[in-house]
């Protein structure tokens, strides 16, 4: 008979980003839901001292937005997009962060490239759900798939 004991491994690896469209502001708002435990995996990686999440180690943003820069990048007609960390939330294993992201006028696509955990999980998936009123897109990005063009309407 075997008895398995420990639960901290997950073979799952994906996170979901929410992205809206708030066209009065002129920002696409997006939320990102991933697991905490591989979020600190990921940090710890990056630097010599320990990571601690939730409480946080003081240095935990600073690491955070470096790496987001590093995983998620959005452009129009090759034009870099820069996005602005909000900050981040904890409940129960899971990680909010929640990031803005301001657009020109008469933008009508985003390229966007995200590869959120990809080097260190290759099972990884990232699902994006991009929303503009009552339209609706979903995208899935992994190992294979790192980049789409996100239109903002369905026009």
């Amino acid at each position: 008979m075997i008895l398995f004991t420990s639960f901290d491994i997950h073979e799952v690896y994906i996170s979901s980003l929410q992205m809206e469209w708030k066209q009065q502001s002129g920002e696409i708002q997006l939320t990102l839901q991933l697991f905490t435990d591989d979020l600190e995996t990921v940090l710890q990686s990056r630097t010599d001292s320990r990571i601690q999440l939730d409480p946080d180690h003081q240095s935990v943003d600073s690491l955070l937005v470096l790496y987001l820069n590093e995983v998620l990048a959005l452009s129009y007609f090759n034009n870099p997009i820069p996005i602005s960390y909000l900050g981040k939330k904890y409940q129960d294993d899971l990680s909010r962060i929640f990031i803005s992201v301001p657009l020109p006028e008469a933008v009508e696509k985003v390229d966007m490239e995200y590869q959120l955990f990809l080097k260190q999980f290759p099972s990884q998936q990232n699902v994006v759900h991009f929303k503009n009123g009552s339209y609706l897109k979903s995208y899935l990005f992994d190992g294979q798939n790192r980049r789409y063009s996100i239109l903002l309407s369905d026009q």
